[in-house]
């Protein structure tokens, strides 16, 4: 949710002020187009920092509820993605301003933000990333130094209990990779210990993938694989470690449950998916099916369905800029 994130500092001293509200109205050129850009994640960043490079004298304005350069659950802000070397977004002269985010108006283009402040735009952008829809039972498996002291804790006989979300979710070979390395721990650590998965993705390319990589490995003797449909986990207790699924009640000392994702809810809330879980966009520009001037980058859209990683965000943003750097704004 954005309410929980973290807030971004602001570059180059600042004041942790918002940018003056003004009228919607003005005049549709490079020359003072404003642009205005919600979430710092790879897409946003990118996105701000090419269009920036491409039209100087775009005016564009990055509202951050995450954090520029710090690190999101599953993917990482870097140069080597971002850009070909570092750059400050001060520097850029981008404009950052660090608050969260109460509601975007995408027929406005208007910004709502928790300090009452208001931020207008002749294009808005929104790169917001995703949430997890049951927040309530999700341990995320990715938290490699939290899971590895549970690891570390549990007795060696008791099993690890991972969950594979139906696609689409961020960073697709995620969860195979923990596995893999939870696998090589306890053939190391624990032998008497397997990791059971339960995958709600039956036949997918990525699964099937490290499905052979395991067949090849000495650690696959620690690996159970099994297909399950949605709605085979029933309810998980986090203190006692028992889990209830279709076929019964089983015990974990370790439970990784990786919830489904969608759309980051202030997004959704703008009315961007139709109450759906993924933002709806023209595949080329990224432009919402929904809103003329108004764009959706990264994970949030339904644009890259089964492929929402880093490298897919900044295609995204670029072919973002692209387009509008190629129409008569």
């Amino acid at each position: 949710m954005v309410d929980r994130r973290s807030f971004l500092k602001i570059a180059s001293g600042m004041a942790a002020t918002v940018l003056p509200s003004t009228s919607p109205a003005v005049t549709q050129s490079c020359q003072g187009a404003r642009v205005v850009i919600v979430g710092a994640g790879v897409a946003g960043v990118r996105a701000a920092v090419r269009l920036k490079q491409s039209a100087p004298k775009i005016d564009i304005a990055l509202i951050d509820p995450i954090g520029y350069g710090k690190a999101s659950p599953l993917a990482k802000i870097n140069s080597i993605v971002m850009m070909d070397s570092p750059v400050s977004l001060s520097i850029t002269g981008i404009k950052v301003v660090s608050q969260h985010v109460i509601e975007v108006d995408p027929v406005n283009k208007r910004v709502l933000l928790q300090n009452g402040g208001e931020i207008y735009a002749d294009l808005l952008v929104l790169a917001p990333g995703v949430e997890f829809k049951h927040d309530d039972r999700t341990s995320h498996p990715l938290n490699e130094s939290v899971q590895r002291r549970q690891l570390e804790a549990m007795h060696d006989g008791d099993n690890v209990i991972v969950t594979i979300p139906k696609a689409p979710y961020q960073y697709p070979q995620g969860p195979y990779i923990t596995v893999s390395r939870i696998a090589d721990y306890l053939h190391a650590s624990k032998p008497a210990s397997k990791v059971i998965v339960f995958d709600h993705n039956s036949g997918s390319s990525i699964a099937e993938l490290y499905r052979r990589q395991w067949s090849r490995k000495v650690a696959t003797a620690r690996i159970e694989h099994v297909e399950v449909e949605a709605g085979y986990i029933a309810a998980a207790d986090y203190q006692t470690g028992v889990i209830d699924t279709a076929d019964g009640r089983i015990r974990g000392g370790v439970i990784a449950l990786m919830d489904e994702q969608r759309a980051a809810v202030v997004a959704r809330e703008a009315g961007l998916s139709l109450q759906g879980d993924w933002c709806h966009v023209k595949q080329r520009t990224l432009e919402s099916l929904h809103y003329a001037d108004v764009y959706v980058l990264g994970d949030a859209n339904d644009a890259a369905q089964w492929d929402k990683t880093a490298f897919t965000a900044v295609q995204q943003a670029d072919a973002f800029v692209r387009a509008i750097t190629a129409s008569p704004h």
